[in-house]
């Protein structure tokens, strides 16, 4: 208990637990030293104008720094200095900064109970991921995967072998969101001034059909074009390739600034991250690779080959990439070995262990799995050479479609027409989750537009839900920002669907792979959660997290607003412990296709209607009968799917229902609205 609310108070500056904590009046905590540090870095600014002497030379140290600036007797100048992480200006008197002490008092309480727990506890075992090819390296050790293939035989590697322009050059390896640019949906662009640079790019795409509005870090074109002319620079993002192309594409136009580029397929999912970012498998000198990102847990695999970058968020006066990441990037390239640099540097071995992290089995298990996973490759590929043989393109296996099932209308329904509707880009025009965090997280939500169908959603989701509580969002705070999205964003001709069906009778269920406490909560907001019989979804619950010891101090305002007592925790709809569903048209938490042809065997309804938009209602679509009625939206993956089987394309099946397109959600209701008075013309 006590070391997870350490996690809540580490310096956004060095990353490690606060030493010597010092709060700012935006409510942002910092060590002592390194706002020292900082303040340091900005000390011109808080020196007289026109009274610099610059005949001075820098001084050593800190105090020294201090020295000068407290010798500063002018009344009328004040010292301001920006917050590293939201830039505020602040007004300090830094030789007499004081350390809060009751904050000081508190870490150290709950660091002496995270050790006793430690040491009194089992260290938790350390599996192999189940995706081979992690690798790591120890900071001291020249340990390096044996070279690339012989070129006779097919390279190994997330990406190709490096190219001879490039050989002998330091690789840099870097993240996009966070770390480059920062993104929004085009209605929550911010207001920026005119020098910074943005794009508004993916119009259409599949992930984002409005597009995605990305404001470039300032510097980011300079900070390019200088480290595209010493070192091998590669794109190396947790997006998808839908998302990220069309932004790296707006970066770099002229395809001359990114040697390769990496997208979410060549990260790694483990027990500790979602997205761990192997550095051996992009098949390069350890000892010459370096990833640059916002998030340490990317380089968990390889922790002396990582730079921790604050996040980007938008600021137009950030300066980080060219006066910190670019210095240093020009140091390692001088370099024979990266790795002491970055560990005298950052330590982040020793960060990882202070976090519970047993980065020692980590690195060993990742360089074992690496190693293996180039010898399968190179036996598989020579067995091919010596063969002969020229690779094939995978065959679809055998019945990767379930068949019909032969369902006997019922011969008398209880009920006439059941309307069953899909939730996120049905009966809404967006994603609950992405608006969600756009609303209280935005820097989190490149995350989740990442994720397509057949995916599992939730993992990734539990770890924005848990990231949102670190930050201090609370359960209120959640549930009311659900509401007000129902109460203003969910679409008029959806809130007058479920009224007039719910008056003229019809039962109206939600089969969604969304979740209990969005979907309840929009309908809520919206008035119209009455009308709904049943929601058929992921299980939802707020967490309690255990609390530690009371403080007998007041906590500070800070305090308050960081410790939250609640997480929201998603949890499968199809139970991990029972059979798997075997549906490959499915995410593994839920088979809607199982739900209809359950409702189809109850024989309570002569019709059942459908709408949907995604390629996670294919397999509902198919399950639906032949008096029964689907209705897709246009312009969606469903659509499409429907459009290309009833076309009679090879290997997809044609639906026994009615297939009808909408567009607008006037249009839904009007197509609904005959089909429940059995006006409904052909097909």
């Amino acid at each position: 208990v006590a070391s997870q609310l350490l996690e809540e108070y580490q310096c956004p500056v060095c990353l490690d637990t606060l030493h010597n904590p010092v709060v700012l009046t935006c409510a942002h905590r910092f060590c002592w030293g390194c706002l020292v540090a900082h303040c340091t870095a900005h000390r011109d600014i808080t020196l007289p104008i026109g009274k610099k002497d610059t005949s001075v030379a820098a001084p050593a140290t800190s105090y020294r720094v201090l020295e000068q600036i407290a010798c500063c007797n002018d009344p009328d100048i004040p010292e301001f200095y920006p917050c590293p992480v939201c830039r505020k200006p602040q007004i300090l008197d830094i030789d007499t900064l004081q350390v809060d002490t009751y904050l000081e008092q508190f870490i150290n309480n709950l660091k002496a109970i995270s050790s006793v727990s430690v040491s009194s506890g089992i260290p938790k075992a350390v599996a192999a991921s189940t995706h081979a090819g992690h690798t790591a390296q120890g900071c001291g050790s020249s340990t390096v995967l044996s070279p690339v293939p012989r070129s006779s035989l097919e390279p190994w590697g997330v990406i190709p072998p490096q190219a001879a322009v490039h050989r002998g050059k330091m690789t840099v390896l870097l993240d996009l969101d966070g770390t480059l640019v920062s993104s929004f949906t085009p209605k929550r662009a911010p207001r920026l001034p005119a020098y910074i640079k943005t794009h508004v790019v993916g119009l259409g795409s599949k992930l984002n059909p409005q597009g995605v509005f990305v404001v470039e870090r300032p510097g980011l074109n300079d900070f390019l074009t200088t480290l595209a002319a010493f070192a091998e620079v590669i794109i190396y993002t947790a997006g998808l390739e839908d998302y990220a192309k069309p932004i790296i594409d707006a970066i770099d136009p002229t395809n001359s600034l990114f040697a390769g580029r990496i997208y979410r397929e060549g990260t790694l999912r483990t027990e500790y991250y979602q997205c761990v970012k192997d550095m051996a498998r992009v098949n390069r000198d350890l000892t010459r690779t370096v990833l640059v990102d916002d998030t340490p847990l990317a380089f968990l695999h390889q922790p002396c080959n990582g730079i921790p970058v604050l996040g980007f968020r938008g600021d137009p006066d950030d300066r980080l990439l060219m006066e910190a990441v670019l210095p240093l990037l020009q140091v390692l390239a001088t370099e024979p070995d990266i790795k002491p640099v970055l560990h005298r540097r950052f330590d982040m071995r020793n960060w990882f262990k202070r976090h519970g992290f047993p980065v020692d089995a980590i690195e060993k298990a990742a360089l074992k799995a690496a190693f293996e996973e180039r010898e399968r490759h190179m036996a598989q590929a020579t067995a091919r050479c010596c063969a002969g043989a020229v690779p094939q393109a995978p065959q679809a296996p055998s019945g990767l479609l379930p068949p019909h099932e032969d369902i006997a209308p019922p011969t008398s329904p209880k009920k006439q027409t059941l309307l069953l509707t899909d939730f996120d880009k049905t009966l809404l025009d967006w994603d609950a989750g992405e608006r969600l965090v756009e609303q209280l997280a935005p820097e989190c939500l490149a995350l989740l537009m990442g994720t397509q169908s057949p995916a599992n959603f939730i993992p990734i989701t539990n770890t924005v839900m848990a990231e949102l509580q670190r930050r201090g969002v609370s359960r209120d705070q959640l549930l009311t920002t659900l509401q007000h999205l129902g109460a203003t964003e969910m679409p008029s001709g959806s809130v007058n669907l479920l009224r007039a069906m719910h008056r003229a009778g019809v039962d109206i269920k939600i089969l969604s792979d969304c979740n209990s406490i969005f979907i309840t909560h929009i309908l809520a907001g919206a008035k119209i959660a009455g009308a709904v019989s049943e929601v058929i979804t992921n299980a939802a619950a707020f967490e309690r997290l255990p609390t530690s010891q009371q403080q007998q101090q007041p906590p500070s305002p800070s305090q308050q607003r960081q410790v939250c007592s609640h997480k929201l925790v998603i949890s499968p709809h199809h139970s991990p412990t029972a059979a798997p569903h075997c549906c490959p048209l499915c995410p593994e938490n839920l088979c809607k296709g199982s739900h209809v042809r359950a409702l189809r065997r109850a024989g309570t309804y002569r019709h059942i209607v459908y709408a949907g938009d995604g390629l996670n209602d294919v397999c509902a679509a198919l399950a639906l009968g032949p008096n029964d009625v689907i209705l897709a939206r246009k312009g969606y993956p469903l659509a499409d799917w429907l459009q290309d089987a009833v076309r009679g394309k090879a290997g997809m099946r044609r639906p026994l229902a009615s297939v009808r397109l909408w567009s607008t959600h006037d249009q839904l209701a009007q197509e609904v609205s005959r089909i429940a008075a059995g006006q409904a013309g052909p097909a």
